[in-house]
């Protein structure tokens, strides 16, 4: 737990080391912004990936669908054209028998319906997805603008930027002296109840400061605010851990994490399974050690034995493992009018019965005092022969566990000291603080001129220019040259005519140029994909009719249409719009 702890505690002064160093070389700002870029762009292009998977898994749905439903069309067609025959051929035969020419209907038809079921279905899958990809593209465009704004917003405030980190790397992180470190050492105690009391006094003034700054609201204040409390909380667990801590401390410890953004959790995990298996055996402990009142029957030992065992596996101190040694050193006898086991606080021994008693379990006030001159004590069940019944029912609801603290005081030796790992780096003139902080040991507080920072309305004012300035960049970037290429159209439906009449020249189209699957033609040609409605397969008719530009005439007349269409599929020119 203490390897946990104390990597919890390296990883915190870490973060705020990055901070500091971010913003007192160019460099390091750089990198950092590179980094969280590269980070964003990432997720965009897997996103688009995303985006184009579904656009082809849709693209190929609705193909296989126009197929599906041609089949069913001609079977319909073909099975009227029979009829019409085989009435025909009955005015013919002189028998009356008609008869059915053999026509080939399509395929069999349940099979149809299974195969156009299916279609639908991932269709609607298909564009569900499409939407929902949508939607996250559009919140990882507006993230990307919010952290242009932000970035230019910081730019702005740069040197409020490096006199805070100053503070922070003078007054926290390596100060100069060792009086600066131990002002600076966060003290928390087990009353603490929220993140805040964590700090020390000099931490909570490093962010307080920052909202005279005007940089409180930036990301940076976060983290270093998250880690500041981290360290806190490590410091805490130090102090507990160096010796054997109790269980209330580690439950002090396990509360305090739910409030603190910890960078791992395996050492609140070891904590939380210390607790489970100490209150285990806690509850054993207590039913094998209750007192019965005027039991006189000793302690059944082999149990207490076995209990002996598994307390070497709890690392905890608990008031039922003193007891338990007592227990085991009296070898099982019970004391008191309890039946109870001895405990650490102060017991009377009668002088003539030889029994000890609790004072809790005994009204001290009837305990009758010994005479002048002398030093034997007797029960009041000695003196007078019997026990009162008020202290029957008194002892009967009495359990006697004493806190712990005598053999607590033992520190391990392999326990890290808490005023031994603070400063996190060290002093200033330490080699651990040169290759963690770097060029930022050269910013001294005392020579720097706390900042004025800028009112917002002048950055509100700022970053509204800069975002108008990209914005009006990426439109001219967008428009092509006249001498270079045509005008790409911004709608995303089919092309003009004209681009069509370009690939009537092919001898073999491209199999892959068929129906679009992109947003605004499915919304043209399925009004239920606008409204969120029903199913856009609800249109799939109107789609047929687009393919084959018109009603068939007749079945010998859809034979030829279908089988042409399978050959020598439609050539359509798809021009999507461009992704962002």
């Amino acid at each position: 737990v203490r390897c946990c702890v104390n990597r919890v505690y390296k990883l915190s002064s870490c973060k705020v080391a990055a901070v500091v160093r971010k913003w007192c070389d160019k460099k390091d700002l750089s990198k950092s912004r590179s980094q969280d870029n590269q980070k964003h762009q990432r997720k965009i292009r897997e996103k688009k990936r995303e985006m184009e998977k579904w656009r082809i898994d849709c693209q190929g749905s609705i193909n296989h669908l126009q197929h599906v439903k041609q089949r069913k069309l001609h079977r319909e067609n073909a099975i009227e054209a029979a009829k019409l025959q085989a009435v025909a051929a009955e005015d013919e035969l002189t028998l009356g028998v008609p008869i059915i020419p053999m026509i080939d209907l399509g395929g069999d038809l349940s099979r149809l319906v299974e195969d156009e079921a299916n279609a639908e279905a991932n269709i609607t899958k298909a564009t569900t997805a499409l939407e929902q990809a949508n939607r996250k593209m559009t919140v990882l465009t507006k993230l990307s603008n919010d952290r242009k704004a932000t970035q230019h917003k910081e730019d702005m405030l740069t040197n409020s930027f490096r006199y805070w980190v100053a503070m922070i790397r003078c007054n926290v992180l390596a100060p100069d002296t060792l009086e600066m470190a131990e002002k600076s050492r966060p003290k928390p105690d087990l009353n603490c109840t929220k993140p805040s009391q964590l700090l020390s006094e000099t931490m909570t003034h490093a962010l307080d400061i920052t909202s005279e700054l005007g940089i409180s609201s930036f990301p940076d204040i976060a983290v270093v605010r998250d880690a500041f409390q981290c360290m806190g909380w490590a410091n805490l667990a130090f102090e507990i851990l160096m010796k054997k801590p109790a269980i209330d401390e580690l439950r002090c410890l396990r509360d305090l994490s739910n409030f603190v953004s910890l960078p791992e959790v395996k050492s609140v995990n070891m904590i939380k399974s210390m607790i489970t298996r100490t209150s285990v055996w806690r509850a054993k402990a207590k039913k094998a050690l209750a007192p019965v009142p005027n039991e006189t029957k000793p302690f059944d030992m082999e149990v207490l034995k076995e209990l002996g065992l598994g307390v070497t596996s709890i690392p905890v101190a608990t008031p039922e493992e003193v007891i338990l040694g007592n227990v085991l050193a009296d070898e099982g006898a019970r004391h008191c009018i309890c039946g109870g086991p001895r405990d650490e606080v102060c017991m009377k021994c009668c002088s003539s019965c030889s029994k000890w008693y609790h004072p809790v379990c005994i009204n001290t006030a009837m305990i009758p005092e010994a005479a002048p001159g002398e030093t034997e004590w007797k029960c009041q069940s000695c003196k007078d022969g019997a026990i009162p019944t008020s202290l029957k029912s008194k002892a009967a609801k009495q359990a006697i566990w004493p806190f712990i603290g005598s053999f607590r005081d033992n520190i391990s030796p392999h326990a890290p000291l808490p005023n031994k790992m603070w400063p996190p780096f060290g002093l200033s003139n330490s080699p651990e603080a040169h290759n963690n902080l770097g060029i930022a040991l050269s910013f001294r507080l005392e020579h720097m001129v706390k900042p004025t920072p800028r009112s917002p309305e002048d950055i509100a004012e700022s970053v509204k220019k800069m975002m108008s300035g990209r914005a009006k960049a990426s439109s001219l970037a967008a428009v092509p040259s006249s001498s270079i290429a045509p005008s790409t159209p911004k709608s995303d439906e089919l092309a003009p005519d004209a681009s069509r009449l370009s690939n009537e020249g092919r001898s073999k189209p491209e199999a892959n140029q068929s129906l679009p699957t992109t947003p605004s033609f499915l919304a043209s040609h399925f009004p239920s994909f606008c409204s969120g409605g029903a199913n856009p397969i609800a249109d799939s008719n109107a789609l047929i009719m687009h393919q084959t530009n018109g009603t068939l005439k007749n079945p010998a007349s859809l034979d030829v249409i279908h089988s042409k269409e399978i050959r020598n599929p439609p050539v359509k020119t798809v021009i999507d719009q461009p992704d962002i």
